[in-house]
């Protein structure tokens, strides 16, 4: 129940006990006259301690004592005005200060005054005690005026009562804990309250107080509890919370609110799961892909106790690889937990466990799991001895020394050391151990077997330091060097890492086969149908301005006919350059080829042609054929006229001009041949030293001379003037003639005298 101590009448009930502390209480009445007289039942007080009480002059407190009753306590206050004798008299709920004027009557549900009038502009204060109702609801007070005119207005103030406790309900941040772990504690009502405190315990052990801070308008009150630690874990199960007293703002009391089921302490450790129970393997293996597919249920989860309504959702299993988690899933509300994972060839430690809803995390279930899915690295490698090339499968050898290199390899179950003929040779089934065959296809000599095995020179080494299993090595190369026959070959090399013979698994065995031949016989050379060029030499090859030739022939079918090329200084016969490649082809099954060859690019010298066979084993042909000896020209002699007579003006009726041919170095002047136009002109070329001179006879005007220079091969250069003949107007000759006349006249005169 609310009290208010202010410019009110006071009627405490009878069912209550007030306290009031720490205040400034004041009693205000207008009419001290109108006393009320309340005496407390017997085993009730009104305590008034610490509290400075204001009692105005006029009021009457009426103390009084029976025998069976409790007195008014008024007692460590600091003013206590009211006088003995001059009590407040509050034995009825009277209407109390009554307005000089008014009178006063009271029915259940209402209090009028009459009589009085109010003026305009001025304030009257009618003051009554009133008891709240018992039941909660939303109430209205109602006033009511008359004015003069007898108009009537109303004005309703709305009050809501309130007489039931607070509803609480908590909340917690974690459903399930572990040992030595705080849980946030956040405890709720639907309307404001205090309390007097919370209790919280653990299955078995003795209550003790949890510390709340509440919120702006205490609506919500948050602490944080921390379990026991981990040597407790008799006592997991769930944890109790009590609220006593709690109160709202009005008295209201919830006495005591219990949750016991909000939160479930779990100290201990989930069992270890098995391995292979879950999916996985142990030992040898050879697959990389795994599926975990397991129910969980509470006994993985290993509780003192299983609380009602316990389902293994959010239980969690974990896969470690080499001490890392790999994989994981979560629990459904069944238990169900699905995943993949892939694990890597290799030697592995593998663990599982399980982690529960409390975190804590289960014992591990630890083995070897050695992981192999790939047969074993075979390579072949045969070699020539002398010239170290390699031979591919299906190539050829020109040497019939060889050197054969087989090399072995396994990363993870390794090989045996076993050489194991003729049982991995002849048995597809068989993966132990190691062998290198050299069979004899089709042989033109003396072997000591058609299959026979190669042993090596050194044997394998064990390793087994680090190695999943004892007795094997992990890397070997095999190396023998044989004198053969001509003929065709085939090395068989066979490994296996006995994941059939020894585990049971799938049997792993690589096997490498490498076709040869060997043929040290060279081919014949070429022969050739395109003969035209063959009776030519160096000192007089074939001159041309063509550079591009088709040669044909003959040769050993499937064998590379190749065309090459010497080049000659024409003038000195001096070798330049020998074995240039010029083009190559192919015989074909009909043992014909063409080529065409390109030879632009020596012009000016003297092109050896010819042609040798390289059969498929390499061997080339101790003799070569020639196609001939070829010289490309391409290039026009220079003709240059000398620059004075370019634009020459004369009044000749003839000239003489004189120029220089230019030719290349591999050219004489004997090889050109040298014309003037226009018609009647003549020339001569001195074939020591390249320069001509031409007689030209000159029409009147411009007068076009052009020399030509053609070598050999037909190739022309040329070189043009213009000489302009002049000639004398008639004009001109007259006045001479006049000139002529008066000087001889003159002559004549002085000879008189």
């Amino acid at each position: 129940m609310n009290i208010k101590l202010s410019d009110n009448a006071v009627k405490p009930a009878t069912d209550i006990t007030a306290v009031i502390k720490d205040n400034a209480v004041t009693l205000v009445t207008d009419r001290p006259q109108n006393v009320m007289n309340w005496t407390l039942p017997s085993g009730r007080s009104l305590q008034l301690i610490d509290n400075e009480v204001v009692i105005p002059a006029g009021t009457l407190v009426q103390l009084t004592r029976a025998t069976t009753f409790e007195i008014i306590r008024v007692s460590d206050n600091t003013v206590v005005i009211r006088k003995k004798g001059q009590e407040l008299d509050v034995s009825a709920a009277t209407v109390e200060n009554i307005p000089s004027g008014w009178s006063a009557s009271s029915a259940a549900t209402y209090v009028e005054w009459t009589g009085g009038q109010i003026a305009p502009g001025s304030t009257v204060t009618f003051k009554i005690a009133v008891e709240s109702a018992t039941s909660s609801g939303l109430y209205n007070f109602t006033v009511t005026t008359t004015d003069t005119t007898n108009l009537a207005r109303n004005w309703t103030t709305p009050v809501e009562v309130d007489s039931n406790p607070p509803v609480l309900t908590l909340e917690v941040d974690k459903s399930w804990v572990g040992g030595s772990e705080n849980v946030t504690i956040k405890l709720k009502g639907n309307e404001s309250f205090t309390f007097e405190n919370v209790e919280i315990w653990e299955n078995g052990m003795a209550p003790r107080l949890l510390t709340l801070t509440p919120n702006e308008d205490n609506t919500e009150w948050t602490g944080v509890y921390t379990t026991e630690n981990t040597d407790y874990w008799d006592n997991d199960g769930y944890i109790t919370v009590r609220v006593n007293k709690a109160k709202d703002v009005l008295g209201n009391e919830n006495t005591v609110a219990i949750f016991a089921d909000k939160i479930f302490v779990d100290r201990r450790r989930p069992i270890a799961p098995s391995l292979t129970g879950i999916g996985l393997s142990v030992g040898i293996e050879n697959k990389n892909d795994y599926v975990v597919n397991v129910t969980l249920s509470d006994t993985d989860d290993n509780l003192v106790f299983t609380p009602s309504g316990y389902t293994p959702e959010g239980l969690k299993l974990e896969v470690l690889l080499d001490n890392e988690v790999v994989a994981s899933g979560v629990a459904d509300w069944t238990g169900l937990v699905s995943f993949e994972l892939t694990i890597p060839d290799g030697k592995h430690k593998i663990a599982a466990r399980i982690i529960d809803k409390a975190g804590n995390i289960g014992e591990e279930s630890i083995d070897n799991l050695v992981v192999d899915t790939r047969a074993p690295n075979v390579t072949v490698e045969v070699k020539e001895n002398v010239s170290g090339e390699s031979i591919s499968d299906g190539g050829y050898a020109n040497e019939n020394v060889l050197v054969i290199k087989v090399t072995f390899s396994d990363e993870v179950l390794g090989i045996e050391n076993k050489l194991n003929w003729p049982d991995l040779f002849e048995n597809e089934n068989l993966d132990n151990g190691y062998v290198v065959v050299l069979k004899a296809i089709d042989n033109k000599g003396v072997l000591p077997a058609d299959n026979f095995v190669l042993l090596p020179k050194i044997y394998p080494v064990e390793e087994n330091v680090e190695n999943a299993v004892p007795n094997v090595f992990l890397a070997y190369v095999l190396e023998n060097t044989i004198h053969l026959p001509e003929g065709t070959y085939e090395i068989v090399a066979i490994a296996g890492d006995s994941m059939f013979s020894n585990y049971g698994k799938g049997a792993q065995r690589t096997k490498v086969v490498l076709r040869f031949t060997v043929d040290i016989t060279p081919p014949s050379a070429p022969v050739l149908t395109t003969t035209q060029y063959v009776g030519t030499t160096k000192e007089s090859p074939e001159r041309s301005r063509r550079f591009s030739y088709t040669i044909s022939g003959t040769a050993e079918a499937g064998a590379t006919v190749r065309v090459l090329a010497n080049l000659y200084n024409f003038r000195t016969g001096q070798l330049i350059q020998s074995g240039v490649v010029l083009g190559s082809t192919t015989a074909g099954s009909d043992n014909r080829w063409t080529i065409i060859i390109d030879i632009s690019q020596y012009q000016g010298k003297v092109v050896e042609v010819l042609t040798e066979t390289i059969d498929v084993a390499g061997n080339v042909s101790t003799s070569r054929t020639s196609y001939g000896y070829l010289l490309y020209d391409a290039s026009a002699p220079r003709v240059t006229i000398d620059a004075k007579y370019k634009n020459m003006k004369t009044g000749q009726s003839s000239v003489v001009i004189e120029g220089t041919i230019t030719i290349d170095e591999w050219e004489t002047y004997d090889d050109i041949t040298v014309t003037v136009s226009p018609a009647g002109a003549s020339v001569n070329l001195d074939r020591a030293t390249g320069k001509f001179t031409a007689s030209i006879p000159l029409a009147e005007g411009k007068n076009q001379i052009t020399i030509t220079a053609t070598d050999l091969v037909g190739n022309s250069g040329s070189d043009a003037a213009i000489i302009t003949k002049t000639v004398t107007p008639w004009a001109t000759y007259a006045i001479v003639i006049v000139i002529i006349a008066l000087i001889l006249a003159a002559i004549a005169i002085f000879r008189r005298a």
